[in-house]
């Protein structure tokens, strides 16, 4: 769990709270004859499991495309989510000074896309995606946390609030580094407002829809873009 929350300007700052840690690879398991029997298939990488799928994930909902805007160090920036399997994967777009800049998480596996350039950055281990972008806002599963937990981490409750016609569970911290104050809704933060000696954030979700379908297709790196796989780059 992160204990820094330095304000960065990063691909995004949920893109990596939402991917969730999968098993190591010799925990994986087939699906028994009795499930492939009853059609209860065990999707490839995942773990067989008797729980279902929302308590798997991060996020109560199964999928969402949602819409956020920000405003950081006196820019104005768009991002759009992409949330599938209960916030195991996600897709987030982010638009800025006329460009844009894909991030993608599936599971462990990490891109980072530049459409202009057709170029992507590939990365196996979360953590090295995050030092490719800097450190940004903190991955608390906060639904997962007792007041007791949040506490440990400096973290306290501070009652609901509504943003965007959603009721919120709202929570602070406050360090050397400033007071973040974030809004969140199904375990997903969907407001957050930063203020600190590195730079004040305020990011708001502006549209939430949770019934149009994801298209797996968001998750893929699309032909025709150069891949570098930044894992090995960055192990030698």
């Amino acid at each position: 769990m992160k204990k820094h929350w330095i304000i960065a300007l990063a691909i995004s700052f949920l893109a990596l709270g939402c991917a969730n840690d999968v098993p190591e690879d010799g925990a994986n398991q087939q699906a028994t004859d009795e499930q492939q029997a009853a059609g209860e298939l065990v999707p490839a990488g995942q773990q067989a499991s008797d729980e279902p799928a929302a308590s798997q994930g991060r996020t109560s909902f199964e999928h969402a495309i949602m819409d956020f805007e920000s405003t950081m160090a006196g820019m104005t920036v768009k991002t759009r989510y992409y949330i599938a399997d209960y916030g195991n994967r996600m897709r987030t777009e982010v638009s800025m000074m006329g460009m844009q800049t894909i991030a993608i998480v599936d599971g462990d596996i990490s891109y980072i896309l530049t459409p202009l350039m057709k170029t992507a950055m590939k990365f196996d281990d979360p953590e090295m995606m995050e030092e490719e972008q800097g450190e940004g806002l903190p991955d608390y599963d906060f639904g997962k946390l007792t007041d007791a937990e949040l506490l440990a981490e400096g973290i306290t409750r501070q009652g609901q609030e509504e943003v965007a016609g959603k009721t919120c569970d709202v929570f602070t911290l406050t360090n050397e580094e400033g007071t973040t104050k974030i809004w969140v809704w199904e375990n997903f933060p969907i407001k957050t407002v930063a203020r600190g000696p590195q730079g004040n954030l305020e990011m708001v979700v502006t549209q939430i829809d949770t019934e149009s379908p994801v298209a797996d297709e968001l998750f893929e790196v699309p032909a025709g873009y150069a891949i570098q796989d930044m894992t090995q780059h960055m192990g030698q």
